[in-house]
């Protein structure tokens, strides 16, 4: 008898409380929804950092960013144990991966262990083997054809075709012969949000004599620096509008999800498959004067969808209880009956959970503070100096203590609408303090190196990097 097969589905830049899995109003994620009734949705499940390159290296590594290392772009991955590709393919399982965004390219160590995978922000290329010519070209030909049908009746690059045809395609071919580990990267929420006119029709709540379309569209595409620097004042129309758009990017990608689920359905491998879909960040939208996915560990940034399908026949449960985006690794160890390293630091999101509270960090902003200056005409000194601070928090259910590295700590209230975190006191937390430093330590420091292939760094100021 073959292994349970494992797919992650990674929904960059979404956050929880965008999602009707999780409670929102408007009906963004109803593939996401049919997936909890065959499993597990979590509630209150938070990422371990605010952006993709640590948050991957957590999800990958089942640790803090502290503990890989990974924390941006540039910096080594280094976690204490095999990351979860490599640990799979260990294992004798097929490991495939498929991702547009250039931070977790397969020049990384994070994507150790995967047979196959696929940068699709490279494309195009001229492939210099067959299997090149195959994976990239002819293996993404429907793919293909569905991009050039949307690109003529649409405004957008929908390279999820593109991406999830890659991971379908290998679902088929080793479906019943090898167990698999697929994962993707579904990139659609990230800046910048064009979601297909379909989309954008159905979230689109009409037009307001108070938007300003010109700032929508800069907001939608470069994340909002201006805003931050205070060079602009975004209405409530263009905040409004600015969220129908990255609403539609949310249902586009699980409209892909839908599809995905579709192809292990088909291929007869669905019940025999641990799926795990998760968001690595969320969003700002103008919450604590901030925009886009930096400077912060607000709950906007951490708190996340969740949702697990185990292998086996399973109806819905709702888990309230906090977990970590670090319990994946050990999760899917755990279920496919492997041992979990000593050195983890999540646990399995399936026992019994005794945990006071949550961890997450933000290295020193190197890119942020980077790409702030080069979005912004003329920066002020002193925001700059508000905003470049490495940080760490230690989240229970009702408080957040965050350690500010160079500048006053803070403790917050965590309330249950949105901004979720109010400001209680400055100043430490004495039990939350020891809890950060007895978890992720009291050193947090950043050196980048700056890619030097031009197309990743095309892609970085695509996605708002640069």
């Amino acid at each position: 008898m073959m292994n349970p097969n494992v797919l992650l589905v990674v929904m960059d830049a979404t956050r929880a409380d965008h999602t009707s899995v999780h409670g929102y109003e408007r009906d963004t994620t109803p593939n996401l929804e049919e997936l909890a009734a065959d499993g597990y949705q979590f509630d209150n499940a938070f990422s371990a950092a605010p952006w993709t390159p640590p948050s991957h290296g957590s999800i990958f590594g089942g640790v803090h960013p502290t503990t890989h290392g990974f924390l941006d772009i540039g910096m080594p991955y280094r976690p204490p144990h095999p990351p979860l590709a490599e640990r799979l393919q260990e294992e004798g399982y097929y490991t495939f991966g498929a991702v547009q965004n250039s931070n977790i390219t397969s020049e990384t160590e994070l994507t150790r262990g995967f047979e196959d995978y696929c940068d699709l922000y490279r494309l195009p290329f001229v492939p210099e083997t067959f299997e090149e010519l195959r994976s990239y070209y002819l293996d993404l030909v429907p793919g293909y054809v569905r991009m050039a049908w949307e690109m003529r009746v649409g405004d957008r690059k929908p390279g999820e075709y593109l991406t999830s045809e890659y991971i379908k395609t290998r679902i088929r071919r080793s479906a019943g012969t090898q167990s698999f580990f697929g994962f993707i990267n579904l990139l659609a929420p990230h800046t910048k949000y064009a979601p297909p006119k379909s989309y954008r029709r159905e979230f689109n709540r009409g037009p307001h004599p108070d938007t300003d379309d010109e700032l929508v569209t800069e907001m939608s595409h470069n994340g909002g620096y201006r805003y931050m620097a205070g060079e602009v004042e975004p209405s409530e129309a263009d905040w409004a509008a600015l969220t129908d758009l990255y609403d539609g990017e949310i249902a586009f990608a699980d409209a892909i999800l839908g599809k995905l689920l579709d192809t292990l359905k088909k291929a007869g491998v669905y019940d025999e498959t641990l799926v795990i879909v998760t968001g690595d960040h969320g969003e700002h939208f103008g919450e604590h004067e901030l925009a886009y996915h930096q400077f912060s560990l607000f709950d906007e940034l951490l708190h996340v969808p969740l949702v697990v399908k185990p292998p086996g026949p399973s109806t819905g449960h709702r888990v309230e209880d906090m977990v970590s985006l670090v319990d994946i690794y050990p999760t899917v160890l755990s279920e496919l009956e492997l041992d979990v390293p000593k050195t983890i630091e999540g646990q399995n999101l399936f026992d019994d959970r005794d945990r006071e509270a949550v961890f997450a960090e933000f290295g020193d902003p190197v890119t942020g503070i980077s790409t702030l200056k080069n979005h912004t005409a003329d920066p002020d000194e002193e925001l700059l100096a508000e905003l470049d601070h490495a940080l760490q928090c230690a989240r229970t259910t009702d408080e957040k203590y965050l350690r500010v590295h160079g500048g006053e700590d803070k403790v917050y209230d965590v309330g249950s609408g949105y901004p979720k975190d109010t400001l209680k006191h400055t100043g430490r937390h004495e039990r939350l303090a020891q809890l950060v430093s007895e978890r992720l330590g009291d050193d947090l420091g950043v050196e980048t190196v700056d890619p030097e292939d031009p197309k990743i760094v095309e892609n970085l100021k695509a996605l708002g990097y640069r």
